[in-house]
């Protein structure tokens, strides 16, 4: 894996995979520091999914996509990915600046919240 993150790269690549992943509502990329690997940088992709048609679970296309997108993403950026499901009912919002600790956001794409016509 790299050792430095290129952010417009990885804001370009999480927006290239982002349009080929309808199911995904909204997705964030942000830096986070793995105590584990302190020579490695990991990137936390936190994704909203779109509900399942018939209802208003998500688990059936988190179970069923989670450990693809995780390697997909992780193949494409070059670096660790960390990826995570965000709850919005009970989760604030990723990336949102909190204080000086809070990691850095290098995406936010929202291009499929529901009244939203596109990118911007």
């Amino acid at each position: 894996m790299n050792e430095r993150i290129d952010v417009p790269n990885v804001a370009s690549i999480a927006a290239e995979w982002y349009a080929r992943n309808p199911d995904v509502r909204r997705l964030w990329v942000y830096g986070l520091h793995d105590a584990d690997r302190d020579d490695a940088p990991t990137l936390h992709v936190v994704v909203a999914i779109a509900p399942v048609v018939d209802s208003d679970d998500i688990s059936p296309i988190w179970l069923a996509q989670c450990a693809s997108w995780q390697r997909d993403l992780q193949a494409r950026m070059g670096h660790s990915v960390r990826l995570d499901w965000l709850d919005e009912d009970f989760e604030a919002l990723p990336c949102a600046k909190a204080n000086d600790r809070t990691p850095a956001c290098f995406a936010t794409l929202a291009w499929r919240d529901i009244g939203d016509d596109g990118p911007a």
